[in-house]
């Protein structure tokens, strides 16, 4: 692909430096200096890209780059939580009136019992999530936002298809007290 002439002098060495520091980030590592010294095209570029970064310090690293990335990532982790809320109150939802295959939630007659799933639902999510905060507090040197939101998303992730699965499921009906036998412990003794 052939490809015009820049003529302008101002856009051909704004190109330049785009280029220059996009090829220098492909080629920095461990090969930077075989291939900058195989090819005198890319060794050019490279000089270019560092006369480039080093003249204009400012935009290429601002001082505020990192709150504000860190800021961002606190935004975002906090979108996961309400994320993450939303969809435990749909796997809850989903599992009504279903058998229920984790014991910890279910009730006596094997279904799924909405209170056990509330307070054991709140109570793993509000933990994990004070730890969490607590542990971004604890270190504020570290971005800690950014690996706890990608955990945050993956885990809700995994429970919005396990809430999809549910929802494929055939519910089911309610059965009469008189047709299911009760346990032996819960029947009278006369």
């Amino acid at each position: 692909m052939n490809t015009p002439a820049i003529r302008n002098p101002i856009r051909r060495a704004t190109v330049n430096a785009v280029l220059a520091v996009a090829i220098s980030g492909l080629f920095a590592g461990p090969f930077a200096g075989t291939v900058a010294a195989a090819d005198p095209f890319i060794e050019s570029i490279s000089r270019s890209a560092t006369t480039f970064t080093a003249s204009v310090p400012a935009i290429a690293h601002p001082a505020g780059r990192e709150q504000s990335t860190k800021r961002k990532w606190k935004k975002a982790w906090i979108a996961s939580w309400i994320a993450f809320a939303a969809v435990n109150a749909l796997d809850a939802h989903s599992s009504q009136g279903r058998r229920e295959g984790n014991p910890f939630l279910s009730g006596s007659d094997g279904r799924f019992s909405n209170r056990k799933a509330i307070l054991l639902k709140s109570a793993l999510g509000g933990g994990f999530f004070a730890w969490q905060a607590w542990t971004a507090k604890k270190n504020p040197e570290v971005n800690l936002y950014k690996t706890f939101t990608l955990t945050n998303t993956a885990v809700t992730g995994g429970l919005s298809a396990i809430a999809a699965r549910n929802y494929s499921l055939p519910s089911l009906q309610a059965t009469p007290a008189a047709s299911m036998p009760l346990p032996d412990y819960l029947r009278r003794v006369e």
